[in-house]
């Protein structure tokens, strides 16, 4: 999904009533909330803000798994190990980038890849 070198644009926030921006807590990437009482205290993004992808995050890789695992175990252990490893690879799963106020963040991916659209010759800017 995220590609190193490439530019994404947060899109989206201002659909949602609550969680309307994005925020730099200490380094790391989170949606904000619009009615708490730090709103202030924390760099906000809002939609149009560009972010740089500085590292990537590949697929989970399943052929390389499954090299690991024992040769003598039944097919159904295999499966169920293999999907608690995809589980966890995606639950756990880190992208950096560069923000817009310059410093380096960093976001898990799951319940964050809808928010991000990569930018392209035809995006069009507000």
């Amino acid at each position: 999904m995220f590609e190193k070198g490439q530019m994404y644009m947060l899109r989206g926030m201002k659909k949602n009533k609550r969680y309307d921006a994005m925020c730099d807590m200490d380094g790391a990437l989170y949606v904000a909330d619009s009615q708490g009482s730090w709103t202030n205290r924390y760099p906000r993004f809002n939609d149009g803000a560009i972010f740089v992808c500085l590292e990537g995050s590949p697929e989970f890789d399943l052929e390389a798994f499954e090299k690991t695992l024992s040769p003598e175990s039944l097919e159904i252990h295999r499966l169920a190990a293999t999907a608690r490893a995809k589980g966890a690879y995606d639950y756990h799963r880190e992208v950096s980038f560069l923000a817009p106020n310059g410093n380096r963040v960093r976001m898990r991916v799951k319940g964050n890849k809808t928010k991000f659209k990569k930018v392209t010759s035809r995006t069009r800017t507000k």
